[in-house]
């Protein structure tokens, strides 16, 4: 998936985890609890302010989709703990892939980063719309502008291409080249 996409993708679990644990949730689910009694008159105040600016009757269903969870956050952990270990173990594979172009190589590299830090490696690098380099071979005449254009393309490319492979200098590295149509599968 695009970036911004596989990244919530990622964060799901831990920001699952965060709001199951957050004071605010656990005070709304469970207003009557223990501790919570104490501070359930300050949340009370900060829900008739939100109320105000949003309405009653969205803060109510905010409450009642959480308080619908009471019981079950163990649960929601325990698969959101679950799939970041699925996430990171050696039967899941990473792959970034980019066309070799400065924007995407930056948003790979950022990518690349971003799985890092959440302890996942990148296993390969696939690399798309690459431009044929068209060897040395000469270009007839009436074409000749055009011909090194292409080539300088290439060189350029080539230049990404190296970029991407230093993002992940272990992962196999494959090139696609600028089709006519997009690739749809394997084949």
């Amino acid at each position: 998936p695009p970036t911004r996409n596989a990244l919530a993708f990622l964060d799901a679990p831990r920001l699952i985890s965060r709001l199951l644990e957050n004071r605010l949730y656990r005070v709304l689910v469970t207003p009557t609890r223990g501790i919570a009694r104490t501070a359930s008159t300050a949340v009370h105040v900060v829900v008739r302010q939100l109320t105000k600016i949003v309405g009653t009757d969205v803060v109510d269903d905010a409450i009642s989709f959480f308080r619908a969870f009471d019981g079950m956050e163990r649960g929601f952990e325990q698969r959101a703990n679950e799939v970041l270990a699925l996430l990171r173990s050696e039967v899941t594979a990473f792959l970034l892939v980019a066309s070799p172009r400065a924007d995407t190589v930056h948003e790979a590299r950022y990518f690349a980063e971003r799985l890092t830090v959440a302890g996942i490696e990148v296993r390969g690098v696939v690399v798309n719309r690459v431009t044929p380099s068209f060897g040395d071979t000469v270009a007839p005449h009436d074409r000749a502008q055009a011909w090194r254009d292409f080539r300088a393309l290439a060189a350029r490319e080539r230049i990404h291409i190296e970029e991407l492979r230093a993002i992940a200098p272990a992962a196999p590295v494959v090139e696609i080249p600028l089709l006519d149509e997009d690739v749809r599968d394997l084949d």
